[in-house]
């Protein structure tokens, strides 16, 4: 039987996703890893509550390297990706915790005062291909 291993998150970013981006030393591809804020709310009694999950995200390639230019810390960003258990040990002690790698970005691009198509959504994807618009 095969698995299924896709998520599909929007939130906001807590910081700009440029701040932790790296570069590999063997070919200078793009690596990072950034957090969202993702809101959902809840009926509790007759009152609404909010809860927020920080969920962390790994990007790569030449996608997350564009879509750094746009994903600042507050846009609304929408991730396409797979989740990954990872695991180390600290102070005698083992930890792990879910990721998302991602696939693709769809950071929410501000509009140009010109008028130009800045506007537009476009989606990115680690091979550096853009999208006109989302895939659902």
């Amino acid at each position: 039987m095969t698995n299924l291993n896709s998520v599909i998150v929007q939130g906001n970013l807590t910081r700009d996703a440029s701040d932790d981006m790296k570069r590999s030393t063997s070919n200078n591809t793009a690596f990072g890893t950034f957090t969202i804020a993702v809101n959902r709310s809840y009926k509790d009694g007759d009152d609404w509550k909010d809860k927020t999950s920080f969920i962390k995200v790994k990007g790569f390639g030449k996608g997350y390297e564009n879509a750094c230019k746009h994903m600042t810390k507050g846009s609304s960003v929408v991730i396409e990706g797979h989740l990954e258990q990872e695991s180390w040990e600290k102070d005698g002690q083992k930890r792990s915790e879910l990721v998302i790698i991602a696939d693709r970005f769809y950071p929410s691009y501000k509009k140009s005062s010109e008028g130009g198509n800045d506007g537009q959504k476009q989606a990115q994807n680690n091979d550096g291909f853009q999208e006109d618009s989302f895939p659902f």
